[in-house]
C-alpha cells in the first residue's frame, strides 16, 4: 500500500490542513519577497523602465535653457493654459510621467519654476469617481513606498542649468520606484497566492485523479473485465471507496468462478448420469421384452424378475445421485420446522438399522435417546439419516458391525455413526455428494455433521439442537 502522507486524516481534514500549509507558506514567501525588496531595487533600477538617463537630461535641459531668461521670482506654470510662460513648457515635456523637474535661483537658492511628476498630479478634474480611485490607488501607493523602504530613492539627482541671465540649480525628482513598488507589490502578491492556490489545488487534483482512476476501474467492472485490480489510491474515503470495490470485484469474480464450477460440475454429472441411465435402461427394456412376449422359461422368468429389480434399483441409485447432487447447490431450500420427539427419532434409526440388518449388516448400538425434543424439518431429517445409511450399504464392511451411539448433551443431540470400509470402496467411491447434501441439511437445521475416515473405520457425527 501506499504510503500516504496523512494517513489517518480524511478528506475534510486533509483539506483545511492543505489550506492551513499553502497560507503558512504564502505568508512565508510575502515576507521573504519584502524582506528583499531593496536587493531586487538595487538589480532592476539600472533597466528600463526604471533607469534615467541623468546626463542626457542634462544636456537637453541646458540646450533649452541658453536662450531664455530665468525668472526673477516664483511663477506657476499651467500646463494647460501657460500663457506668458509658454517658452517653459520644453522643460515640461523632457520630464515623463514618473520625472519631476525643479529649478532654483544659484544666487539666492529660492524657487523659480518647475514641473512635478505626473503620477502625482495627472488626475481627471472632470470625474469625481475616477479621481477618487486614483486618489485612493495613490495613497496605497505611498504606504507602499513606505512600507517597502525606497522612500530614499524618490529623489534622484541635481544639476546647473546656464539661463541668458544667470544660473540655477536644477532637482531632478526620479518616481520611477513608484511603479516599481505597485509592481512588486502586485508580483509578490500573485506569487504568494499562486502558491497558496498550487498546494491546495494540487491536493484537490490529485483527488479528482483518484475519483477518475475509480471511474475507469468501474467502467472495466461494468464491461466485465474482473481480472484488473483496482489501485490504491489512498486511506481517505476515496481510498476506502476503491478498497470497496476492489472486494466487490474479487467478491464478483470468486462467484463467477463457483458457478462456473458448479455448472461444469452439474454439466459433467449429468452428462455421465445420462450414459449411466441409457445402460440399465436398455438392459430392463430388454428383460421386459423378454416376459411380455413369454419367449423364456417359467424357471428363468424368476431370474429375469430379479434381475429387472436390480436394474431398477441401480436407476434409483443414479436419479437420487442427481437429485442429492441438485440439492447441494440449491441456495433457496428452506425447511419447515416442527417439534419432534424422541420416538421420532428412534424409530428413523431403527428403520434403517434394520434395512442394514436385511443387507447382511451387523449392528452395534450403544444408547438411542428417550427424551429428547426436536424442532426440525421431518422430510429432511429422513433424507439426513438414508443418505448416511445407503453410504452404509455402497462402502462398509460387513465383517464389522456398524456402531450407532446417540444422546442428549447440552441441548444438543449428538449421533456418532461408525462402519468399516470395504478393500474395494477407494475404487467404487463417488465424490462424497450424499454426505454434501447431508452436511446442508444439517446446517439449515443450524446443527454440524462432520465425517472422517481413520484407516479402516469410517466415523459420522451428528449434532442437532434440541428444542
Amino acid at each position: 500500500m501506499t504510503k500516504q502522507t496523512f494517513p489517518a486524516l480524511k478528506i475534510r481534514a486533509r483539506l483545511l490542513l492543505q489550506i492551513l500549509i499553502g497560507g503558512i507558506c504564502a505568508l512565508l514567501l510575502w515576507e521573504f519577497l519584502f524582506r528583499n525588496v531593496d536587493t531586487v531595487w538595487d538589480s532592476v533600477k539600472t533597466l528600463p523602465p526604471f533607469y534615467m538617463d541623468i546626463d542626457a537630461l542634462s544636456e537637453q535641459t541646458a540646450a533649452y535653457a541658453k536662450d531664455l531668461d530665468l525668472p526673477d521670482h516664483e511663477i506657476s506654470i499651467d500646463v494647460d493654459n501657460p500663457g506668458d510662460a509658454e517658452a517653459y513648457l520644453p522643460f515640461y515635456e523632457l520630464c515623463d510621467k514618473y520625472t519631476g523637474l525643479s529649478f532654483y535661483s544659484v544666487d539666492d537658492g529660492l524657487y523659480r519654476f518647475g514641473f512635478a511628476p505626473r503620477v502625482l498630479t495627472d488626475l481627471d478634474s472632470n470625474a469625481y469617481f475616477w479621481r477618487a480611485v486614483d486618489s485612493i490607488s495613490l495613497n496605497s501607493v505611498w504606504y507602499a513606498i513606505e512600507l517597502l523602504s525606497l522612500r530614499s530613492d524618490l529623489y534622484h539627482d541635481e544639476f546647473t542649468v546656464v539661463f541668458r541671465n544667470g544660473a540655477a540649480t536644477a532637482f531632478v525628482s526620479n518616481y520611477r520606484v513608484i511603479l516599481f513598488g505597485c509592481l512588486y507589490l502586485f508580483g509578490a502578491a500573485m506569487l504568494s497566492a499562486a502558491l497558496f492556490f498550487g498546494i491546495v489545488l494540487h491536493y484537490i487534483n490529485s483527488r479528482i485523479r483518484s475519483i477518475l482512476i475509480l471511474h475507469e476501474e468501474a467502467a472495466l467492472m461494468a464491461s466485465g473485465d474482473l481480472s484488473h485490480t483496482v489501485p490504491d489510491v489512498g486511506q481517505d474515503e476515496i481510498g476506502e471507496l476503491g478498497c470497496g470495490l476492489d472486494s466487490l470485484r474479487t467478491a464478483l469474480l470468486e462467484n463467477i468462478r463457483q458457478e462456473e464450477a458448479a455448472r461444469d460440475s452439474n454439466r459433467d454429472l449429468i452428462a455421465a448420469l445420462s450414459h449411466d441411465l441409457r445402460t440399465p435402461l436398455t438392459i430392463l427394456n430388454g428383460y421386459l421384452e423378454v416376459l411380455k412376449l413369454e419367449s423364456a422359461a417359467p424357471a428363468a422368468r424368476g431370474d429375469y424378475l430379479g434381475r429387472c429389480l436390480q436394474k431398477t434399483a441401480e436407476i434409483k441409485e443414479l436419479t437420487d445421485r442427481m437429485f442429492e447432487y441438485a440439492l447441494v447447490y440449491e441456495v433457496n431450500e428452506t425447511p419447515e420446522f416442527t417439534e419432534l420427539p424422541a420416538a421420532f427419532l428412534r424409530q428413523c434409526l431403527l428403520e434403517n438399522l434394520d434395512f442394514i440388518r436385511l443387507a447382511g449388516f451387523r449392528t452395534d448400538i450403544s444408547s438411542l435417546p428417550e427424551n429428547a425434543v426436536l424442532h426440525g424439518d421431518l422430510t429432511m431429517l429422513r433424507r439426513i439419516f438414508n443418505n448416511l445409511f445407503s453410504n452404509i450399504l455402497k462402502y462398509g464392511d460387513k465383517k464389522t458391525a456398524v456402531s450407532l451411539c446417540a444422546s442428549v448433551n447440552d441441548g444438543s443431540v449428538c449421533i456418532r455413526l461408525s462402519n468399516a470400509v470395504r478393500p474395494d470402496a477407494d475404487d467404487a467411491a463417488g465424490n462424497h455428494i450424499g454426505l454434501k447434501s447431508a452436511q446442508k441439511m444439517a446446517a439449515l437445521h443450524h446443527g454440524t455433521l462432520q465425517y472422517d475416515r481413520c484407516g479402516e473405520l469410517f466415523v459420522v457425527s451428528l449434532s442437532l439442537p434440541a428444542a
